[in-house]
Order: C-alpha cells, then sequence, then structure tokens
C-alpha cells in the first residue's frame, strides 16, 4: 500500500473500530480489501497492496468513520418530509409505532417473539414490492456458523427467522447487488444499515436496488467466540458445532429465559439464560469493541424497525411478542395491510412505550456511552465522534466501566486461549473470568444499594418539606 494511502484497514482497523459489516469490502473498486477472522472470533478487512491513492471509498461507508452527516441528518432526508411524520430524539423518526404478533401460520412459534419481522419480509415478496430479501441464516460449517444471503422465496426466509448472536458480513451479497437489477429489501442491524446508507451516497445503483431497508434494536454484537464459549457451557464441542440457535423459547415460561441450543455432530445440547447464558450475554464479555461507541437504538435509518416488547405485560408470555415501527409510508402500509387481513394481531403503541421496552439499550447507548466516551479521552483511546456528548462518571460508575472493559478484553484473550487448548471445557477461561466477574457482581450490588439509598432520601426530604410548609389561611 503506497504511504499516502489511507483506508478502513489503517483508520478503522488500527484503532480496533471495525464491526465486521463487509460494506467496505463489497464495494472496493480495486478489489484490495479482504474480509477474514482475526484471532478474536472477529471479522476485519486486511490490505491485499492494490489500494489507490485518493480513493476513499472504503471510509466514506463505515459507519465507525467520522463522516460530516450523522443519523439526525441523513434520517432527516430520507423520512422528514413523509406526511404525518413524527420525531423523537432516541427513538427518531416514526409514522407509528404496534405491539403485538402474527396471528395466523407458525411465525410466532418459529420466530425470535412475536414473528412480525418474517411475516413483514415474505409479504414484500409474495406482494412484488422486491424480488429477493438479505437476511442472515445459518449454516452447518463451524467456522461460519451464519452468513447474509439472498433469497427469492418464503422457504429460505422462514428459514432465518431467529437471531444470529454472531459476527456477519455482508461483502458478499453487496456484490450481488450490484451485479443484478434485482431489486431487494434487507434486514440488519443499525451499523450495517447505517454502512449501507453511506454507499448509497457514492454508489447510486445501490440505493436504487436496495429499495426497503429493515432494522433490528441492537444491544451489542458478539465475536464468534460467544457462540463457543456457550457451547463449551453446555458440555459440547465448540469446535465442530453444526448448528447454533441463540433464541428457542420455552413455552410457558417468561419470554425473558432465551435458551440457547447447539449441536457438533455427535450431541445436541442446551443451555438457559438462568443457567449462565445470561450472565455471558449482560456482564459484556466477548463484546465488540466498536459496539462500546453506538449511539443508534432503533436503527434510525431504517424504512421499519423490529424489536422484542421488553413490557411488564408481555414479558411473562414464552410466545414471544414483537414491537414494530415504521418510518416510511411503503413499511407503514405493509403492516396495516396486515392489520386489515387478520394476519397480524396487533394495536398501536406510543413512542414512552417503545422507548420503555428497550430502556436497558436506551441507557447503554445514551447516558452510559456519555461515560465511555469521556473515560476514552481521558485515557486517549480511539473512539468516533457521537450525538451523545462525553460526561464525567460518578465514582462508583466510574469502576463500573472499567471493570466492564476488563471483562470484555480479558473474555477476548481468556476465549481465544482456551480454543487453542483443546475443543471442550472451560477451565481456563473460568478460572481467567472468576475474579473479574464477582467483583463486578459486588460492585453491581453496592450500586444497586447505592441507588436505593438516593431514593429513600429523596423520598424523606420531599415528606419532610411537606410538613415543614407553612400553612396558609385566614383567621377569625
Amino acid at each position: 500500500m503506497p504511504e499516502s494511502a489511507r483506508n478502513v484497514v489503517s483508520q478503522t482497523v488500527a484503532r480496533d473500530l471495525c464491526v465486521g459489516c463487509g460494506v467496505c469490502v463489497g464495494v472496493c473498486p480495486q478489489d484490495n480489501l479482504r474480509l477474514g477472522w482475526n484471532i478474536w472470533g472477529e471479522y476485519e478487512p486486511a490490505d491485499s497492496g492494490k489500494c489507490r491513492t485518493g480513493c476513499d471509498l472504503c471510509l466514506a461507508v463505515c459507519p465507525f468513520q467520522d463522516h460530516e452527516e450523522n443519523e439526525d441528518v441523513i434520517a432527516g432526508r430520507l423520512f422528514g418530509n413523509q406526511p404525518e411524520i413524527e420525531h423523537d430524539g432516541q427513538l427518531g423518526y416514526f409514522i407509528g409505532s404496534w405491539v403485538g404478533h402474527v396471528e395466523r401460520g407458525d411465525y410466532r412459534s418459529a420466530g425470535a417473539s412475536g414473528g412480525v419481522a418474517t411475516w413483514f419480509l415474505e409479504k414484500l415478496l409474495r406482494s412484488n414490492v422486491v424480488d429477493r430479501v438479505i437476511c442472515v441464516t445459518p449454516t452447518p460449517h463451524s467456522d461460519q456458523l451464519f452468513r447474509f444471503a439472498c433469497f427469492e422465496d418464503s422457504e429460505g426466509v422462514r428459514r432465518s427467522s431467529k437471531s444470529a448472536y454472531y459476527p456477519i458480513e455482508m461483502s458478499e451479497v453487496l456484490r450481488e447487488v450490484l451485479r443484478t437489477g434485482a431489486r431487494y429489501a434487507c434486514i440488519g442491524l443499525p451499523c450495517f444499515i447505517k454502512a449501507l446508507r453511506l454507499a448509497e451516497q457514492r454508489v447510486p445503483r445501490i440505493g436504487k436496488r436496495i429499495i426497503l431497508h429493515a432494522g433490528l434494536v441492537c444491544g451489542q454484537l458478539k465475536t464468534r467466540h460467544f457462540a463457543e464459549i456457550l457451547a463449551r457451557r453446555a458440555g459440547l464441542n465448540a469446535q465442530s458445532l453444526n448448528f447454533v440457535s441463540f433464541r428457542e423459547k420455552t413455552l410457558g415460561g417468561p419470554a425473558s429465559e432465551l435458551v440457547f441450543a447447539a449441536a457438533d455432530g455427535q450431541e445436541t445440547a442446551r443451555l438457559a439464560w438462568s443457567r449462565g447464558y445470561g450472565e455471558c450475554w449482560t456482564t459484556g464479555q466477548l463484546k465488540i469493541r466498536a459496539c462500546c461507541f453506538c449511539d443508534d437504538i432503533f436503527a434510525e435509518l431504517a424504512d421499519v424497525v423490529f424489536m422484542d416488547a421488553w413490557l411488564p405485560e408481555f414479558v411473562g408470555d414464552g410466545r414471544g411478542t414483537s414491537i414494530v415501527t415504521a418510518r416510511s409510508a411503503l413499511a407503514a402500509s405493509i403492516l396495516e395491510d396486515g392489520l386489515r387481513s387478520g394476519d397480524l394481531a396487533m394495536r398501536p403503541i406510543n413512542a414512552a412505550e417503545v422507548l420503555a421496552s428497550q430502556a436497558d439499550v436506551v441507557y447503554e447507548k445514551r447516558r452510559a456511552l456519555a461515560w465511555r466516551l469521556w473515560l476514552a479521552d481521558q485515557l486517549g483511546q480511539p473512539r468516533p465522534k457521537k450525538r451523545v456528548s462525553a460526561c464525567k462518571p460518578d465514582p462508583l460508575r466510574l469502576r463500573l466501566l472499567q471493570l466492564q472493559e476488563t471483562i470484555r478484553v480479558a473474555s477476548r484473550e481468556a476465549a481465544a486461549a482456551q480454543q487453542a487448548m483443546s475443543p471442550t471445557g472451560l477451565d481456563f477461561y473460568d478460572k481467567v473470568m472468576g475474579s473479574h466477574l464477582r467483583r463486578l457482581r459486588n460492585l453491581t450490588l453496592l450500586l444497586k444499594w447505592a441507588a436505593r439509598a438516593s431514593r429513600i432520601t429523596r423520598a424523606v426530604r420531599k415528606a419532610l418539606s411537606q410538613l415543614l410548609k407553612p400553612v396558609s389561611g385566614k383567621t377569625d
């Protein structure tokens, strides 16, 4: 690579801010970038030495580079001029939101939540709105358990109905979009949708062919070792996996009791959320660093976004319930047609309820993000420019952030080492992670007690102020 050339390898990967979406690889005019696994179980592009000086296309489409236009500006141009459009600072632009499930067929039982995303994508095909759907589908290959694929039929979309907490990249499907004249719908994570929208500005063919973007609410993207660690926890051979499912349902139980299921060619096993799956997710183990700096909660650049209904009235239903927000007239019309036909059993929901359903993600991508930005600046670490302003946390929150980053880095290294040692077992990984996780549990408990004490103090002060408030009135 010429010394003066700049690309995502030197500017994104080198700063540990690559999410591995593969859009840069798919649009590279010199076929210079090569996507592959790094030792941490993450996709990242490598430079093959053919980068052309002055070409900045890969940087222009990278969702974790600093751009002149942020999500607010791009979304305003995409959706802001539509009739009946509304805007919320966290939800983004929206025409309407609904909560419920698919009433007809097995969409709900086979899907991740209420089955609405799968129904929606199939409806686009059946109605001849698009010719193909781009979505993430499982594979039987242990070195790539999930991949993006293009489907022209409902069967392929149905096989791709469940969530995949696993690295995926879209360089191959993007090349297919550029080769063909078909009309596409694509479903993906917020950063993937942003990369595609950025690519559309520089390569207009992409925008003409992907006519609808569907988004998913995302808390974090994990490395491939996440699936392997869970498989080991379930007693399987992590190097021979040929099936993984992250969202098996427990009918009769709460929707929050997710079940991880996997097979290694010899045995099949399951691991419940309450049996170690949940701790590995919620503590930030094997989290990709770029995800620490995301401020897009609701896939603001997508025509429609799907999410779980984590609300008190729905969380107890293990069959799953969906929330969907439409931003474009096309997306809203597809949903309204489903409501009229009876395919969808859904009711309107307001923006406040949508935000409440994703309270944990809102917290992480707004308040906690402000603290992480401040900490990165204090440490002189590279981080992208975000819409959230950096803010100094209190001492306990600062300690929490530091411990979470320790866990993220330690789990990354321990998982790679465990993979090199043996195909089964977690002795080394658990030994490394045990003390970090104990400290995190203790600190989390302390923060809960501190929050409770703060609430009690505020309540006492309020009560005292009411008692000591002067009584006004007339006397004879």
